[in-house]
């Protein structure tokens, strides 16, 4: 039973990051590996753009669906926020530097490796 909660939950969280990531790609320009690579040609314009960006959604999905997890975790496992000590905020500064990692990789013109 415990597994049928947990997929149900993941299965809504990925369409939540779906709209978090259409919601993020309308306020600022979303550039795909492909486009920044050459091989896009003019997909953008011509495309669906869920189709155009099907390639990379899938890592944004991932890690807003492991965010979510990781604070539902932490919400429903504590009874006190005290309690969380260094742990917690190593956690979280992790997702922070993916923030800024899945920033600088989906919503930068340039692919710098």
């Amino acid at each position: 039973m415990a597994w049928l909660s947990y997929e149900v939950v993941a299965f809504y969280l990925n369409i939540v990051a779906m709209s978090v990531f259409l919601l993020f790609s309308s306020l600022k320009k979303f550039y795909s590996i492909r486009d920044r690579l050459g091989f896009a040609i003019d997909n953008r314009k011509t495309s669906d753009f869920l189709n155009y960006c099907k390639d990379d959604i899938h890592w944004f999905q991932a890690w807003f669906t492991m965010l979510m997890l990781c604070v539902m975790a932490v919400t429903m496992r504590t009874r006190s926020h005290e309690g969380l000590g260094l742990s917690g905020g190593v956690l979280f500064f992790r997702h922070l530097l993916e923030i800024i990692l899945l920033g600088q990789l989906y919503f930068s013109s340039t692919f710098e490796v």
